[in-house]
């Protein structure tokens, strides 16, 4: 399964690399990433730190980027194996001991939760409710 960055508006991913990697380098003549073509990649995909190595750096990360989990109130998604952070959120394009979280491009919406759609009956009270109120109104 493709890896895939985390953060909120972001496409980078395992994809990506793929795509990079099948353009032939107009220095090198051969494809980006084959030798003698020392290109570096567009972007790193860094995993997210452990849940049981390093569970602060963890919650961390889920902090800055600030994922909602739209099925539980106020917790933050969940990262699976597949979700990655690329280097474009880190100072310097990459991750560092002086700069170990993501702190580039974030989009500060993705911590709103989406609005759930009402179900068939409550759109109909609510219909009713606004017709009732319009009519005392015009009386």
């Amino acid at each position: 399964m493709s890896r895939h960055c985390y953060v909120v508006g972001c496409s980078n991913g395992d994809y990506r690399i793929k795509l990079w990697k099948s353009v032939k380098c107009t220095t090198h003549l051969v494809y980006q990433g084959d030798l003698p073509c020392d290109c570096p990649q567009p972007f790193i995909l860094y995993p997210f730190p452990g849940a049981v190595r390093d569970p602060e750096g963890q919650y961390r990360w889920k902090k800055a980027i600030n994922r909602a989990d739209p099925n539980k109130l106020y917790t933050f998604l969940e990262p699976t194996q597949n979700m990655v952070v690329c280097s474009h959120h880190f100072v310097g394009g990459k991750k560092t001991i002086d700069n170990p979280d993501p702190e580039l491009h974030l989009i500060e919406k993705a911590n709103k939760r989406p609005v759930q759609d009402k179900s068939g009956h409550e759109r109909k009270e609510d219909a009713l409710l606004e017709r009732n109120s319009i009519r005392t109104m015009h009386r």
